[in-house]
């Protein structure tokens, strides 16, 4: 409230991954110590060739290297009643939340109207709040790491974009309408260079 009363209309909450707290103890998951190199609570190094008779998954890093956790609110080791790891909701979902009055979003009803071509140079028509929004050009629509080139600013309602020459004429691509946050609020389905 006191962000408000500041003149902030947005706030927004990013945090990182959580934990868990299990008063009187998480269940014990027997392990045997022949089959890890190494192991914490709520996760394990699997041996090379060890088999595990519990889920793994391999390391984003290294897939040759297998992570064992354990099941539900489980864990490795007896006595422990807080622990970081393992595959539950609380570990793997990053909250992000965004808080603000009705009708205070800065996006409401910004939509791609028209995107047009010409060889490599493309003009993006918009409608609706656009303050704070930005456009790309990607090959997956939800995904920024396919982004081709920088975002492009918009000014009015129109929103310009010069191509690479390494993006092939007719390559399928998506132009993406992103809110202030990097979020995705609008797409559409092209060809680079395509002619109406």
């Amino acid at each position: 409230m006191q962000l408000k009363a500041a003149g902030w209309r947005t706030v927004r909450i990013v945090t990182d991954h959580g934990w868990l707290l299990m008063p009187g103890g998480f269940a014990l998951v027997s392990l045997p110590a022949s089959v890890t190199e190494t192991h914490w609570s709520r996760a394990a190094v699997l041996s090379p060739g060890a088999a595990a008779e519990l889920p793994w998954l391999p390391w984003h890093w290294d897939a040759s290297v297998r992570i064992a956790v354990p099941p539900g609110a489980e864990a490795f080791r007896a006595g422990d009643v807080y622990s970081h790891g393992g595959l539950s909701p609380q570990e793997c979902v990053t909250p992000d939340i965004t808080i603000g009055g009705a009708g205070e979003t800065t996006s409401a009803g910004a939509r791609i109207v028209s995107v047009v071509w010409r060889r490599l140079r493309l003009a993006v028509e918009l409608a609706g709040k656009l303050e704070g929004c930005s456009v790309e050009v990607r090959r997956v629509a939800n995904d920024g790491a396919t982004r081709l080139g920088g975002p492009s600013a918009i000014e009015g309602t129109t929103a310009k974009y010069v191509m690479s020459d390494e993006v092939d004429e007719g390559e399928p691509v998506h132009v993406v309408l992103l809110d202030r946050h990097g979020g995705v609020v609008a797409s559409s389905a092209t060809a680079v260079g395509e002619r109406a």
